[in-house]
Parts: structure tokens; sequence; C-alpha cells
């Protein structure tokens, strides 16, 4: 996990790598590049490699959660 001072007054935020997201959702890597490729995971790229914030994690979690009134059929 990577830890950055974003801007004055706004703290810091933290940012994963893919693997680190791949690792903290037990699920593959591999997954992990399709969500990002796919545009189902944001992602920011930051020189050669791709971070994904904590704030970026939560909205993509968000989106994955199952309606209850609607379960598998």
């Amino acid at each position: 996990m990577y830890n950055y001072d974003i801007a004055e007054g706004r703290g810091k935020m933290d940012y994963y790598t893919p693997e680190q997201v791949a690792e903290k959702l037990q699920i593959s890597v591999r997954t992990v590049w399709k969500y990002i490729r796919e545009g189902q995971m944001p992602a920011s790229k930051i020189g050669r490699g791709y971070r994904i914030s904590e704030e970026q994690l939560e909205r993509f979690m968000q989106s994955q959660e199952i309606n209850r009134n609607h379960q598998n059929k």
C-alpha cells in the first residue's frame, strides 16, 4: 500500500497496486486487470504502473453488491 499526500488540507490517501487489490479481495491478479481493462474497476495510471485508491476500491465494491431483494434465481 502506498500513502500519498494529495493536497494541503485533504490529508493522505492510500493507493494499492493491482497485486495488492487481488490479495485484499482474494481474487486473481488477472481478474483485477480484467476489471480495470473493462472499466469496471477504476484505477489511476501513475508513471508506468496503475494504482487503485481506497475510495476507488470502495466504489467498485459497492457496485458489486448484490441486492438482497433480487437474490440468485
